[in-house]
C-alpha cells in the first residue's frame, strides 16, 4: 500500500436567481491509499481508498516525492535501531561488531572487489539491476566496460590498502542501506531513465544546505548518518564504553575519564571494527564531552587530549585553532584583543599544542 499526499485545486461556482454568480477557488489535501508495482511501470496502478488529510492519519514513515524516505537528524537513532531489528537482532542484545559480509548476505546482496576509478575517487558502488559500466583497469591504464549483475556490492580494492578495515566496513554497511532504504527511489528513476543502475559513493562529497540538496543528496547523507548507528548501537556501545573507561582508569590509575579517553576510543574502534573517528563521534553522541578533545591535530601538530566544562561547546565546535586563524581573530575582534592583553586568554605556542586557554569559560585543559 503507497500512501500518496496531493493537493487538489477545487473550483467551486454558485449560481443564484436573483443575484450575480458566486465563484471560489481552494486547495484541500488529500491521502490516497494505492497499489502499484514500481518494476512494471505502475501499470497495475489501484486507488484503494481517497480521505481528506489531516494529523489524525499522518504517516509515520513518509517519502518524498522522489519515494525517499523523509528523515531528520533526531530520527537517525531509531532508524538505525529498526534496520537493526530487521536485518540483524542480535546487535542490539549484547555488544558485537556487525560483520557486514553478513549483513550483505542477509539482505540478499553480494559483495566482490573490482578496481572503480584510476583515482579512488569512488569507495563503492552498489547495482540495482544489471548494467555493463566503465570501471578502471589498473594493468592498462585504461576505462573498460564489465558487467556486474544486480544486487552487487563492488569495494574498490584499494579501499584495504589505502585506508582501514573499519572503512572498508563502513562502506559495505552504507551500501546495504542504499539497498533496504532506496530502492523505491531507484525504481522510480528507473521509470524515466532506463539507464539507470547504480549508486556511486564518492570518497569526497559536498554537504549541501537542505534547501539545496537534491534526491541524490539525501540518500547519501541518509546512508552516511546511519552507517555508524548501525555498526555501534548507542545502547550496547554505551555499555561496551562504560567497560573501556573502568578498564582504563583501574590500569593507568587515573582519576578523569579525559587521561583515558584515547586509549577507550582505540578499543571501541578495534572491538566494532569501524574506523577512529568514527569511534570518537559515537562517544560524543553517547554523551562523554571528553572525546571531542581526543586526537586532535593543529596545524599538522598532535594536541594532547583536553577537557571543558560540559555543556560549553556544541558537537560542531571546538576550541582548538590554527595559529593563522588565532592572529586574526586576535587583530579583527577588539573585545578578544583587550583581553588578551590583559592575560585572559593566552595561546600556547611551545609547540605541544595550539590552543586557546579561556580562563572566562572555565576550560581545563591537560597539558
Amino acid at each position: 500500500m503507497l500512501p500518496a499526499l496531493v493537493e487538489v485545486e477545487v473550483y467551486v461556482k454558485a449560481h443564484h436567481r436573483y443575484r450575480d454568480v458566486d465563484e471560489d477557488t481552494c486547495y484541500p489535501w488529500f491521502l490516497i491509499s494505492c497499489t502499484a508495482e514500481l518494476a512494471k511501470n505502475t501499470d497495475d496502478l489501484r486507488i484503494q481508498k481517497v480521505e481528506q488529510y489531516n494529523q489524525k492519519n499522518k504517516q509515520n514513515k513518509p517519502l518524498s516525492d522522489s519515494l525517499v524516505p523523509i528523515s531528520y537528524k533526531i530520527d537517525l537513532e531509531k532508524t538505525a535501531t529498526d534496520f537493526l531489528r530487521k536485518h540483524y537482532p542480535e546487535a542490539l542484545e549484547t555488544p558485537m561488531p556487525v560483520d557486514p559480509m553478513v549483513l550483505a548476505n542477509r539482505l540478499g546482496l553480494t559483495v566482490i572487489t573490482h578496481e572503480l576509478t584510476g583515482d579512488f575517487s569512488v569507495f563503492g558502488q552498489i547495482f540495482f539491476a544489471d548494467c555493463d559500466t566503465k570501471v578502471f583497469n589498473s594493468s592498462t591504464g585504461e576505462m573498460e566496460t564489465v558487467h556486474f549483475p544486480a544486487k552487487t556490492i563492488v569495494v574498490d580494492p584499494k579501499a584495504f590498502l589505502l585506508r582501514n578495515l573499519g572503512s572498508v566496513n563502513n562502506t559495505i554497511v552504507h551500501e546495504c542501506i542504499h539497498w533496504d532504504q532506496h530502492r523505491k527511489a531507484f525504481e522510480l528513476e528507473r521509470l524515466y531513465n532506463r539507464a539507470a543502475a547504480q549508486i556511486k559513493c564518492l570518497v569526497v562529497g559536498g554537504s549541501k544546505g537542505s534547501s539545496n540538496r537534491s534526491a541524490a543528496d539525501w540518500m547519501e547523507w541518509q546512508a552516511n548518518s546511519l552507517a555508524p548507528r548501525i555498526q555501534m548501537p548507542l545502547s550496547v556501545f554505551k555499555v561496551k564504553a562504560a567497560e573501556y573507561i573502568r578498564a582504563f582508569q583501574q590500569e593507568l590509575k587515573a582519576v578523569h575519564i579525559v587521561d583515558v579517553m584515547e586509549a577507550v576510543i582505540d578499543a571501541l574502534a578495534s572491538f566494532f571494527v569501524v574506523s577512529r573517528q568514527a569511534a570518537k563521534m559515537r562517544m560524543v553522541d553517547a554523551g562523554y564531552e571528553e572525546a571531542i578533545g581526543a586526537f586532535t591535530y593543529i596545524d599538522g601538530r598532535y594536541v594532547k587530549p583536553h577537557a571543558f566544562k560540559k555543556g560549553s561547546l556544541k558537537k560542531d565546535q571546538t576550541y582548538c585553532i590554527r595559529a593563522d586563524d588565532a592572529q586574526i581573530i586576535a587583530f579583527s575582534d577588539m573585545r578578544l584583543a583587550g583581553q588578551s592583553q590583559k592575560g585572559s586568554y593566552i595561546y600556547d605556542v611551545m609547540g605541544k599544542a595550539d590552543a586557546f586557554l579561556a580562563r572566562e569559560l572555565e576550560i581545563q585543559r591537560v597539558l
